[in-house]
């Protein structure tokens, strides 16, 4: 998504903006247009006429494909403002509203990152938000990093505005750990920030609780 595109989407009211066709759709187009790369090179070199059947058919249709995708995933994004939740998808959008809104919960925990012989772990943090209706929707995941604290502190301060009550994990000992390993390479990153978000007094090794 380009960078004015996403601006324009994101607008200057929203607390929260993230483009969410990273997901398998966003994996998806990639690995297609890798094909469709692939086999218009083939193409490129042998010649149209000189090009075998099946690579044309390749490339044909997995050129239609990646426009068909692009084009179902152009404005796929969620954002939370002062009035609602936006979750954009495949050209629908819902709006819910904070009056729709009966309780949040901010929750955190280590995984693995990448495939089975390069992942690595991480910490990653999310919003859920439970609906009156029964129904969840989730924003994240959040990571260690300076924006990210940021737009979950905000996050955070907007459901106290909205007197939503909002439940919180206490982090293991095992995740603390990998928390700490992030503090000491996120040079802009301020450590007091992640504890504020998670309501947690290092110096006494206590977690608080906050009235909404």
């Amino acid at each position: 998504m380009g960078r004015n595109k996403l601006e324009r989407l994101a607008g200057p009211g929203n607390v929260y903006f993230a483009n969410i066709s990273e997901g398998w759709l966003g994996y998806t187009i990639v690995f297609v247009s890798l094909i469709t790369f692939m086999s218009f090179a083939g193409i490129f070199v042998l010649g149209w006429k000189n090009s075998k059947h099946s690579l044309r058919y390749t490339f044909i249709i997995n050129l239609i494909f990646t426009i068909l995708i692009s084009v179902m995933i152009n404005d796929d994004y969620k954002a939370i403002n002062q009035d609602e939740l936006i979750i954009s998808t495949l050209g629908k959008k819902e709006k819910i509203p904070w009056s729709d809104v009966k309780h949040a919960y901010l929750k955190g925990k280590i995984t693995s990152d990448g495939f089975k012989k390069s992942s690595g772990s991480s910490f990653k943090w999310k919003f859920e938000f439970v609906l009156k209706n029964g129904d969840t929707e989730e924003f994240g995941p959040f990571t260690y990093f300076k924006y990210n604290l940021k737009d979950s502190l905000n996050i955070k301060k907007l459901l106290a505005d909205k007197n939503i009550s909002l439940t919180i994990d206490q982090l293991s000992d095992e995740e603390w750990e990998y928390v700490q390993i992030d503090m000491d390479y996120e040079e802009e990153v301020k450590p007091e920030d992640f504890y504020s978000l998670f309501q947690y007094d290092p110096k006494s090794g206590q977690y608080y609780y906050i009235h909404y």
